[in-house]
């Protein structure tokens, strides 16, 4: 089994959120297409757009769903590369070297009989 890294440096891993972000608010972008869409489609006069739930909400919904499970992939990954290199930080601090004696040591007899 391989130790895990004591040099948060060592950790080759992105921690920042902006990629996951930009996926939310994709799938939020789609949401509001569909839903807006759907709504302009009921309440106009004349059924403008036409046909649109039925060739269009579907598929913006499906778009919505990648992208928000991308977002969500993204987010653990972030918050398990956050957790590995706290965990290394904790890890460093706690193994100190042992400083050399400057004296060395004499080798004890044991005279008893």
């Amino acid at each position: 089994m391989l130790e895990p890294p004591t040099d948060p440096g060592a950790i080759k891993c992105n921690d920042s959120g902006v990629l996951p972000a930009i996926d939310a608010i994709g799938g939020a972008a789609a949401i509001s297409v569909m839903g807006g869409g759907i709504i302009l489609e009921q309440t106009s006069e004349d059924g403008e757009p036409e046909h649109f739930t039925l060739y269009y909400a579907a598929p913006l919904l499906a778009l919505a769903i990648v992208y928000f499970s991308s977002a969500s992939f993204g987010n653990n990954r972030i918050t398990r590369c956050s957790e590995l290199k706290e965990a290394a930080s904790r890890v460093r601090s706690m193994v100190l070297p042992i400083e050399p004696s400057t004296k060395p040591k004499k080798p004890e007899l044991d005279t008893t009989p």
